[in-house]
């Protein structure tokens, strides 16, 4: 995939383990309410710098992303001591979701509906997180890499499995590279990109079935 996308998507919980993990770590006390203040602290950064970086790229400074988040900067850096800290967050939460929306679709036991429903959730990603991607591949190219590793074998799977079923059998991963690449310039051209986006994904699967 020629990009990578950061953040949750609407409607996708954040997968277990991706929120208060290692990165900057949950600052507060052991149990108890400062612990549930500090994670509730955390998840209001992250959501907010999220948003922020969507809306500005990621030139948004740290005093913004914690004024925005109503915390002070101290508390801010107590989660994440640099930027970089915090935008690896976003990106590990979103690998995250990634991986859950392909396990999710490996486990379908139906091969075409796994591609198919799995196809749509990662354009759903795609489009809530978009304009983030460009300057976060360009500053962390090798971290991006591997994400874009883990999708792929993945995708691969998933291409596997639904040669089976009603999957051509000259499909294959560039195939799904173009796919959200077009969905991508749909996100980057519309002001409400979420309907045409899944158009998109529909020509594509109607495209990749045999006739």
């Amino acid at each position: 995939m020629s990009s990578y996308r950061i953040g949750p998507a609407p409607g996708v919980a954040p997968a277990a383990g991706a929120v208060g993990g290692p990165v900057g770590g949950p600052a507060g006390g052991r149990g108890g309410r400062p612990r549930r203040d500090a994670e509730r602290n955390r998840r209001r950064i992250v959501d907010v710098a999220h948003s922020s970086f969507r809306a500005s790229g990621l030139d948004v400074p740290m005093a913004v992303v914690a004024r925005r988040s109503g915390v002070g900067t101290a508390t801010l850096y107590r989660h994440f001591p640099t930027k970089h800290d915090l935008i690896k967050a976003l990106t590990s939460e979103t690998a995250a979701e990634y991986e859950r929306v392909l396990d999710a679709a490996l486990g379908d036991p139906d091969p075409w509906h796994g591609l198919s429903g799995g196809l749509r959730r990662l354009a759903a990603l795609r489009v809530a997180s978009r304009s983030c991607a460009a300057p976060f591949a360009e500053a962390y190219p090798d971290e991006v890499a591997r994400h874009v590793a883990t999708t792929e074998a993945r995708l691969g799977e998933l291409l596997d499995r639904a040669r089976s079923g009603p999957l051509r059998d000259d499909v294959g991963i560039d195939d799904v590279r173009i796919l959200l690449d077009a969905v991508d310039g749909v996100a980057a051209t519309r002001t409400d990109p979420w309907v045409p986006a899944q158009r998109v994904v529909g020509h594509f699967l109607r495209s990749f079935a045999r006739g």
